[in-house]
């Protein structure tokens, strides 16, 4: 009966491992929305500087985080029009906070502890 078990959980252990978000399709989601028509041109003249599908692959951006951008407006909200498609709207939270008043003690969706990530950039002089 021991054996049965150990068998049964590295079985479904095995098979939830396999249900988890497939690298490769969030990398073909990035790419395609870095190209997409939806960024203004402005900002896709900035990716060559900016390199956001590497910069997002390193942060190992996944579209089921609880992600929040500190100060995402910046030249438009570059980063945001990246990130709020990506983030799965059933799975997970994009919460873009622009300035410190604007920092919720809680947010009423998220429980406490419950983001993934933080995200800042180009914040010099933020302090």
């Amino acid at each position: 009966m021991r054996i049965f078990w150990t068998l049964f959980l590295v079985f479904t252990f095995t098979l939830t491992q396999g249900a988890q978000a497939d690298p490769a399709n969030n990398y073909k989601k990035l790419e395609e929305l870095i190209a997409s028509d939806a960024r203004p041109d402005a900002q896709k003249l900035r990716d060559v500087f900016r390199h956001p599908l590497q910069t997002l692959t390193f942060f190992d951006v996944k579209p089921d985080m609880t992600l929040v951008e500190i100060w995402p407006g910046g030249q438009g909200g570059w980063y945001r029009k990246i990130l709020e498609p990506f983030i799965d709207a059933d799975k997970g939270h994009y919460i873009p906070v622009r300035q410190k008043s604007a920092f919720p003690d809680r947010h009423p969706d998220i429980p406490y502890g419950d983001v993934d990530m933080v995200l800042v950039f180009r914040a010099h002089g933020f302090m």
